[in-house]
């Protein structure tokens, strides 16, 4: 494990923030363009969004019932749609 994005090797976060040149295969435009029109303000809000991402809590602590990501009325709406005569057989073994 890393303690930030710059430091993994194989991550686009250096190339995507400004940090070093981008591998000729790398688009970083098309991310960029949501941050701002011009390159360098577009870099420095997309480190700025990556470090506040650091603040977030870890999405799979949210998790319910072992299997959802989402509201109260999600997961209802969603266990309304399981069929509770359902085979056991359709579930797969690890």
């Amino acid at each position: 494990m890393v303690r930030s994005a710059k430091g993994r090797a194989w991550s686009s976060y250096r190339a995507t923030a400004g940090q070093r040149q981008p591998h000729p295969l790398l688009t970083t435009g098309w991310i960029l363009g949501n941050f701002a029109k011009t390159r360098r303000v577009a870099q420095e809000k997309y480190r700025q969004f990556v470090q506040a991402g650091k603040k977030q809590s870890d999405i799979w602590d949210q998790l319910k019932n072992q299997i959802y990501l989402g509201s109260d009325q999600f997961i209802e709406d969603m266990q309304r749609k399981i069929d509770p005569k359902q085979s056991l057989r359709d579930v797969p073994k690890p």
